[in-house]
């Protein structure tokens, strides 16, 4: 990106930002069960699809000629399958609730 860009110029630029995945656990298969839709994006993308979906748990992600092919999950499996190692599963991690949680307060 320019460092200084001309304000006569008839451009806007867009600076792309990367999402942080840091909120989920990877492990590699799919169950191929329990999909809530599919988008094609980064894994970012879906990462940020999925946090803002309440009935998403976790999506999958594709990989080699299904790259930035991903599932939004409404459950996630316990035994993924590995057999196409072309998929990743990325599960939601629970963060710890605040104090007032425990009350039903506003959760």
């Amino acid at each position: 990106m320019c460092s200084s860009p001309s304000a006569s110029e008839d451009w806007v630029t867009y600076y792309k930002v990367w999402l942080d995945v840091s909120d989920y656990e990877n492990k590699e298969g799919d169950c191929n069960t329990d999909n809530i839709a599919r988008h094609n994006t980064t894994v970012q993308g879906c990462a940020a699809r999925c946090s803002d979906n309440d009935d998403c748990k976790g999506f999958v992600y594709g990989a080699g000629s299904i790259e930035n092919r991903c599932y939004l999950k409404r459950e996630m499996c316990k035994n993924p399958e590995t057999r196409y190692n072309v998929w990743t599963s990325y599960y939601k991690q629970e963060k710890d609730k605040p104090w007032y949680c425990l009350f039903g307060l506003f959760c």
